[in-house]
Formats: structure tokens, C-alpha cells, sequence
């Protein structure tokens, strides 16, 4: 198997790095985790095991949060007469309380969001590099990625 982080820097030759370029010109800031899913090689195993674990511990607490604000409001149909109540009364309540859980798990959800936020920065830069000069080294700054694929073809050679 052709290993993409050998190339010469700069190869604009390379028919694997024209290919490469071209399908790195579609992606921008919003679509580059769909990029990074079908490219796993370009991801680093310690930020992919972040990922998940961050992205798992944000769904479960916003999903707490709604499920929490969920059972807020039906324990508040048990106030007597809250039914009677006019519905310029029972919105505006209604909806804070809804959304009150969310100040328990806002530090987590804000560590949480910050995390994400970093993985995203550090692999986007590394796509804006490549696609400003066509060196596909950019992906691999430190060479952690050319240890995984070699690791990873002597695990196929066996």
C-alpha cells in the first residue's frame, strides 16, 4: 500500500495527491468532520479516542438536561388549578423550567464544547495547509500518523 505521508513535499505530480486536493477542495469549516470520518488515517488515535469520549459525554448530558426539564414540567401539572391557569401564565413558566436543568451541566457541556472546538481548529489548519500548498505532510506535523500506518502495515504483513 502506497503511503500518503512519503511523498516528496509538494509533489503536484503525485496523481493520489491530485486526487487528494481536489476532494480537499470541497471541504470547509462545516463539513470537516464528515471529511475526518471517512479519512480515519489522518486522525491521530489519542484525538479520536477524545472525540469520542467528548462527543458520548455531551450527548448524555444533553439529553439529561432534556429529560430533566421533561420531568420538571410534568411535575408541575400537580400545582392544584395549574391547568385553569390562562396560557399567557403557563408558557412563561413553563419554559424556564424546561430549561433550568441546563445550569447543572453547563461547566461540563461548556469543557466539553471547548474540547471539540480545539480538535476542530487543530484539523482544520491542518487541511488549510494542504490545500494552500499541496503537501500532504501538513497532515502529519510530528509524524504520529506515518508511526500508526507503518504500526498498521506490519500488522497486515503478519
Amino acid at each position: 500500500m502506497n503511503n500518503p505521508f512519503q511523498n516528496p513535499i509538494g509533489n503536484p505530480n503525485d496523481p493520489n495527491n491530485q486526487l487528494l486536493l481536489m476532494s480537499l477542495a470541497q471541504v470547509d469549516s462545516q463539513n470537516m468532520f464528515f471529511f475526518l470520518m471517512q479519512n480515519p488515517d489522518f486522525v491521530e488515535k489519542q484525538d479520536e479516542t477524545q472525540f469520542k469520549k467528548t462527543a458520548i459525554g455531551f450527548v448524555r448530558n444533553t439529553l439529561g438536561i432534556f429529560v430533566l426539564g421533561t420531568v420538571l414540567n410534568l411535575q408541575m401539572k400537580r400545582i392544584p388549578k395549574f391547568l385553569n391557569w390562562p396560557l399567557y401564565v403557563k408558557i412563561p413558566l413553563r419554559i424556564p423550567v424546561f430549561f433550568s436543568p441546563f445550569f447543572i451541566f453547563q461547566q461540563s457541556l461548556t469543557n466539553q464544547l471547548d474540547n471539540l472546538t480545539q480538535l476542530h481548529h487543530k484539523y482544520y489548519t491542518r487541511i488549510l495547509r494542504v490545500k494552500k500548498t499541496g503537501d500532504l505532510r501538513y497532515f502529519d506535523p510530528q509524524g504520529v500518523l506515518q508511526k500508526q500506518f507503518e504500526q498498521k502495515m506490519r500488522e497486515l504483513m503478519k
